[in-house]
């Protein structure tokens, strides 16, 4: 853990050069579940050049290595989620536009912000979006909502957030566990929440959701605190059927999900993120619901299962619906 914390204190995440990333058009994948229509966009990639977890190299080596996927550095998936409820078009975070500008502590998350020319070119304009809903107050999670001059990018959309939350990241002062994450780096993230839902303060646009909420018929807030003080999973529901969108309570399958206790550089309390996530992980795989992991590899949707151990998998649904939104410009090879 001792590495890890010293890597985030150096700032060593790594940028897009890291990897080559290029390529012609972001995806979106479309579903259902229920009588609810759903649309995955992949707003861009997220690096890291090291170890963002709290156990040996060799472990997480081992554990990459056994799934075919590629580890230092390390590349996660930003996957934003559109669902069409009987209550209006509703998303589900909202990426890290402009985040090598408003994060230049956090460089990982500088290739992603594809958000809105994707949702565009998918036929889905931002002034379609009715709510927006935040699992956390992450600043890849919540840059997506205003552009590059600090403006509402969801003019029509109303933000909702648990009201703990929002508190916490909104004080005049925001202090996590300093033995793991540096002030001068929470300071950069404080400040990128504020700067992205003030404008919707002004505007009569934010709405706070107490603890276990449900704010529409349809949205049911969970809390699974840890990742970040009041970090919640959202759940939906329709014709008797569920999907989990989890947040960051566990990155992907070849890291928490699989080894649960594993902590994430970045989680404010290792001990508290692990056992939400177990909970939630065990509520999800029991019931069977459809699952939707911000990190995992795209289009991150898919069912929580045990193998044949007892420990926790997943199974991605099939990308048959997988199809090409915006063009980006991509010239780092």
């Amino acid at each position: 853990m001792l590495s890890t914390i010293l890597c985030l204190a150096a700032l060593c995440f790594s940028g897009a050069n890291a990897l080559s990333v290029c390529t012609a058009n972001s995806p979106t994948f479309r579903f259902e579940f229920g009588k609810v229509k759903g649309t995955i966009v992949y707003d861009g990639p997220s690096f890291f050049s090291s170890n963002p977890f709290t156990v040996a190299d060799s472990l997480v080596n081992d554990s990459y290595n056994s799934l075919f996927r590629e580890s230092f550095p390390f590349e996660f998936s930003l996957n934003v989620a559109v669902f069409d409820l009987p209550e209006g078009r509703v998303m589900i975070d909202a990426g890290a536009f402009n985040s090598a500008e408003r994060l230049p502590l956090i460089p990982g998350t500088s290739d992603a912000g594809r958000l809105v020319e994707t949702l565009k070119s998918s036929g889905m304009h931002p002034s379609s979006i009715d709510y927006v809903l935040l699992t956390h107050g992450h600043a890849d999670h919540v840059l997506g909502l205003i552009d590059e001059d600090g403006k509402r990018v969801f003019r029509k959309a109303e933000v909702l957030i648990s009201k703990e939350e929002h508190m916490f990241w909104f004080a005049d002062s925001v202090k996590l566990n300093d033995s793991v994450i540096p002030q001068p780096i929470v300071d950069q993230l404080a400040r990128a929440y504020s700067d992205s839902v003030r404008p919707y303060l002004k505007g009569g646009k934010l709405r706070l959701v107490e603890e276990r909420g449900c704010p529409l018929p349809s949205v049911r807030f969970i809390p699974t605190y840890g990742h970040t003080p009041f970090h919640n999973a959202i759940e939906l529901h329709s014709e008797g059927e569920r999907m989990v969108v989890a947040g960051d309570a566990w990155v992907s399958r070849a890291d928490q999900l699989r080894n649960v206790e594993w902590g994430f550089v970045i989680d404010n309390e290792f001990g508290r993120a692990a056992s939400s996530r177990r909970a939630l992980l065990e509520e999800v795989a029991g019931s069977r619901a459809l699952a939707l992991s911000y990190h995992e590899q795209f289009p991150g949707v898919g069912h929580v299962t045990r193998n044949a151990d007892g420990d926790f998998d997943w199974v991605g649904l099939n990308v048959g619906n997988l199809q090409r939104g915006a063009r980006t410009k991509c010239d780092k090879q």
